[in-house]
């Protein structure tokens, strides 16, 4: 069994990937509409992040809507997830290849 505090670090973890996952696509992807669940996933497959991938699109959903909630994401009307705010983009990475770099550190993880 996992102890609370190992459970809440896990969760961070969880919290940062999925961080860096929307801004790979903010970077990547061309949608000022922000992202769906689905996309987020693919991306999590394509760089076999097993931490988000094997929990699901149902979970991945839920921490996504936690990270509204914490005003890191905000969901817009047709279900799509954005940063809140643009400058939670630049604290993760400076640019482009400071998040592809930082995933990459999340493959096989």
């Amino acid at each position: 069994l996992l102890s609370r505090r190992q459970r809440q670090m896990c969760i961070r973890d969880s919290y940062d990937i999925i961080a860096t996952l929307v801004a790979y696509c903010s970077y990547n992807i061309d949608s000022s509409n922000g992202f769906t669940v689905s996309e987020i996933m693919e991306v999590a497959e394509d760089f076999e992040i097993k931490k988000i991938v094997s929990q699901g699109v149902d979970k991945l959903a839920a921490l996504m809507d936690e990270l509204c909630e914490l005003n890191i994401l905000r969901k817009n009307n047709e279900n799509r997830y954005l940063f809140a705010r643009h400058n939670f983009i630049q604290m993760l990475g400076k640019d482009k290849s400071e998040i592809d770099d930082k995933l990459i550190q999340y493959l096989g993880e």
